[in-house]
């Protein structure tokens, strides 16, 4: 008989170690728990863990399973996962599960933790139609009451490993990190919000063709009066509708002025956010570590729940991040 090394409710009750293993503080991971528990319970009502739907709605529903006991100590098994990217031999160690077992558990739990995190209103947007619903129904980009007053665009790289397909190798390269990766497009406003997280491209392909490819226009946005920061990887990216923040680029023969300089600087400050943006959703080891699934679907909805984690700490943690954009909207009097 398997047993569990881990005590759900002491590690709860201990904000030091819950953070350092699912990346969130007491109050955001009770926040969640709430919409996932009922996520988890209709799931299992209707279904069994291996996904089959039952010939009847299950009566007990609501009765612990024998593995991971409780909706607590299933939303900490998925998001230490997330977090720290341990092997599964490693969760079924600490859990007291077989290895086939996790599999099937992280399988079941993954899209419940995605639509728990939509409950709560923070999932980007994945296509041009649903950032602009999604943008006009939020009050404020981290429920701070305020609207936006820039969206920064950047693409993230994940590393993967190396296909043993030569074509599917050159695909995946990419030159810039000289190495095998994954691409996706965020978008961001000073608060450090991803509002829109685009699809998931090959390592070779361009900033830019995601861009157009996924944001061609932004004419629905413009009432909102936004400011539109992209760095030099966007050259001749200029989506409709856009007051755009582009930095000079020297060209041979022609280097930049002081004031081209100096505007690149102040351009700089105003786009480090998407950056610090990146850096918040990288902090799941999953998102940041080699990846170690190769079916395309999960390593999209990979990236999708880890942004719609760090939505959910920029809301919690809101009055911290708002310093952060006090500056940066201090900058565009510029």
């Amino acid at each position: 008989m398997l047993y569990s090394m881990i005590d759900t409710d002491q590690i709860r009750s201990n904000p030091a170690q819950l953070k350092a293993l699912t990346s969130l503080e007491p109050e955001e991971f009770e926040a969640l728990l709430s919409p996932f528990r009922h996520r988890w319970h209709q799931y299992h009502k209707h279904y069994t863990l291996l996904g089959k739907r039952r010939k009847r709605p299950r009566i007990k529903y609501k009765k612990p399973t024998k593995t991971l006991p409780g909706p607590s100590t299933k939303l900490l098994f998925v998001l230490m996962w997330f977090k720290t990217n341990s092997i599964q031999q490693q969760l079924a160690a600490e859990f007291g599960l077989r290895q086939s077992h996790v599999s099937h558990w992280l399988k079941a739990l993954r899209p419940i933790l995605q639509q728990a995190i939509e409950d709560l209103h923070c999932q980007p947007a994945q296509d041009m139609d649903e950032l602009i619903r999604l943008f006009r129904q939020r009050s404020g980009p981290s429920g701070s009451g305020g609207s936006p007053d820039t969206l920064n665009i950047d693409a993230t790289e994940r590393p993967i490993g190396r296909n043993l397909d030569n074509a599917a190798q050159r695909d995946d390269y990419s030159g810039k990190h000289h190495g095998h990766h994954l691409k996706n497009t965020v978008l961001c406003d000073e608060y450090q919000f991803v509002h829109f997280a685009g699809q998931t491209w090959n390592g070779s392909v361009h900033d830019s063709t995601m861009a157009v490819e996924e944001l061609p226009s932004l004419e629905a946005l413009k009432p909102y009066g936004l400011w539109f920061s992209k760095d030099k990887g966007y050259q001749g990216y200029r989506p409709e509708g856009a007051h755009l923040i582009e930095p000079f680029k020297a060209r041979r023969n022609h280097p930049l002025t002081e004031l081209e300089k100096e505007y690149n600087a102040w351009a700089s400050s105003i786009r480090s956010v998407v950056e610090h943006t990146i850096g918040g959703i990288k902090r799941l080891a999953l998102l940041s570590r080699p990846m170690r699934y190769w079916k395309q679907d999960i390593r999209h909805q990979i990236f999708i729940i880890g942004c719609g984690l760090h939505n959910l700490r920029i809301r919690f943690r809101s009055s911290a991040y708002a310093r952060g954009a006090q500056r940066v909207r201090a900058r565009l009097t510029f």
